[in-house]
């Protein structure tokens, strides 16, 4: 179903716009397919986390790993269906630990933690990730920062989700050190 939507929308993209070649269709193409898996996957999420009452707690750690993991990098599994386990464990990880009433104490160290992790290594080298250029590396690793410090101010304005964007970043620590070190 999903490879279906995704060849309609190419072709309508190519009926209303002209492709300068071939390479053009696969690149729109491979971006429409991971938009569409992506989008899957948060409706999935979304049902499931909602069943279980905790819906609002995953829609904050997705905000914040939108605004951390988008520029700084992550994990990347090579299939669809590693990736939907990979991110269910991760979400389920960090909402448990946002059951913890004393892992907000630890915020900040993970912050600082973090903070020197994407000024070193930000955006994080994969193998599906292509080349980035010196300048757009930068400027990367700038709204990766941003992203961590606001997700750290929403965490002190919104007391109640502070719980779970520190889990959240607590596990993204974890996965950085994992595909750095």
């Amino acid at each position: 179903m999903k490879q279906i939507i995704v060849a309609r929308l190419v072709d309508f993209l190519e009926k209303k716009s002209a492709f300068r070649d071939e390479e053009d269709r696969e690149k729109i193409k491979y971006i429409l397919s991971v938009m569409v898996r992506e989008l899957w996957n948060v409706i999935v999420l979304c049902l499931i986390f909602g069943i279980f009452g905790v819906g609002d707690k995953f829609l904050i750690s997705l905000l914040v790993v939108m605004l951390t993991r988008t520029f700084a990098g992550g994990m990347h599994e090579e299939n669809c269906i590693r990736c939907s386990i990979h991110t269910t464990i991760f979400f389920s990880i960090s909402i448990c630990l946002s059951l913890w009433n004393k892992i907000v104490m630890g915020m900040w160290i993970v912050v600082l933690i973090l903070f020197v992790l994407f000024i070193v290594f930000a955006p994080v080298n994969t193998k599906y990730r292509g080349y980035i250029s010196k300048h757009k590396r930068r400027k990367m690793k700038l709204c990766g920062i941003g992203g961590l410090f606001l997700s750290a101010g929403i965490a002190i304005l919104c007391e109640k989700y502070a719980g779970i964007i520190t889990g959240t970043l607590i596990i993204e620590m974890l996965e950085y050190f994992y595909l750095v070190f």
